[in-house]
């Protein structure tokens, strides 16, 4: 389906930005937390959440704690976890993007 076509596109664009731009990278993350997006939606939870953690700790070094694209990364692995039935986790994230967005916009 598309989301396949979509996560072997991401997986080779990442191949090629950790190569050249080095891990820690801004479009890096960026990448990391568009695959886990296509993941998730293919039920891959487990490689969803751990693509969403690498993509917010850069976002939160490279971008401060209080960033639109932190709050983003983080309501991506709250979908994650509620998804699985892990609503207080996603309670959680969904919260703290909230709080971040309402100092940020």
């Amino acid at each position: 389906g598309k989301y396949e076509g979509a996560t072997r596109c991401y997986r080779g664009a990442l191949e090629v930005q950790v190569r050249t731009l080095g891990s820690n990278h801004i479009d890096v993350a960026s990448t990391k937390d568009s695959l886990g997006v296509t993941l998730w939606r293919q039920g891959k939870f487990a490689e969803a959440v751990r693509l969403y953690d690498e993509a917010l700790a850069v976002r939160e070094s490279v971008l401060g704690a209080e960033h639109v694209l932190v709050a983003k990364t983080i309501v991506n692995r709250a979908n994650v976890f509620f998804r699985q039935g892990q609503g207080m986790r996603a309670l959680a994230d969904y919260s703290r993007a909230l709080e971040i967005e309402k100092r940020t916009l």
